[in-house]
């Protein structure tokens, strides 16, 4: 009975060992898991926030990608509006540059002017017709342009008759180039003056003197289509017909 007792009691202790174990590993089992869902659920918070971490970086990187957008279109545009400041610029200043040549254009031409009247006054004709020839009459106003070409006709008028002196002078000297100079000046200058027929005639003779053939049919040519009714009409066709029959 006795030796029932101890087996009992061996059974028992064995069971009450067998079930603390079991209990100390379902304990253990139990807090495991528990920290297990714990950092499960710490895991699952951490990776919520990295989300949304990594959701706000995605905004922000798209924000700054259109305000960077937006600031190369302003860039491209402020750009554009300095170009075509720099264009406009360089237009005026073109501009500027044409508008003080037109106005030292009309100074030299009032200027000319001016002394072209002097001279006329003081009866240096040739000075004042060269004078006359540096004015622009493009610079002139209508009625100054009407007054121009009155005085230019006298001055020109004047100092044909000069040249055509002059050159007469040094064809009696027998000095047929200058002569000859005299002449076409005086020719340049006018073309219906008294003298005019007589400047041409000469010139010829005076390209005849010094053996330029050529240049004294052109002359007697220019003779006898511009002055056909004039004295030398004559004597004209004569030296034609002698330089062509030569």
């Amino acid at each position: 009975m006795i030796k029932m007792n101890n087996k009992t009691r061996f059974l028992w202790l064995y069971s009450t060992v067998l079930f603390t174990a079991a209990f100390v590993l379902i304990f253990m089992s139990a807090v495991s898991q528990n920290r297990l869902s714990k950092d499960v659920k710490s895991y699952k918070e951490q990776l919520t926030k990295q989300q949304g971490l990594f959701q706000g970086v995605q905004k922000s990187l798209s924000e700054l990608t259109e305000e960077n957008r937006q600031l190369q279109e302003k860039v491209k545009e402020e750009e554009d509006k300095n170009k075509e400041y720099e264009q406009q610029i360089i237009e005026m200043n073109k501009k500027l540059d044409e508008a003080n040549t037109q106005k030292e254009m009309y100074a030299n031409s009032m200027e000319n002017l001016l002394l072209a009247k002097k001279y006329y006054d003081e009866k240096k004709y040739r000075e004042s017709a060269a004078c006359l020839e540096k004015v622009n009459k493009e610079m002139l106003s209508e009625n100054a342009k009407y007054l121009y070409d009155s005085f230019a006709d006298t001055v020109y008028k004047k100092v044909a008759i000069v040249y055509y002196n002059e050159g007469y002078k040094n064809y009696s000297a027998k000095k047929f180039n200058e002569a000859a100079d005299s002449f076409e000046k005086s020719l340049s200058y006018k073309k219906d003056e008294y003298c005019s027929d007589d400047a041409l005639y000469y010139l010829a003779m005076s390209r005849l003197k010094i053996k330029d053939i050529n240049q004294a049919k052109f002359a007697l040519e220019q003779f006898k289509s511009q002055y056909p009714s004039s004295g030398y009409i004559k004597d004209v066709e004569r030296l034609l017909n002698s330089i062509n029959n030569n």
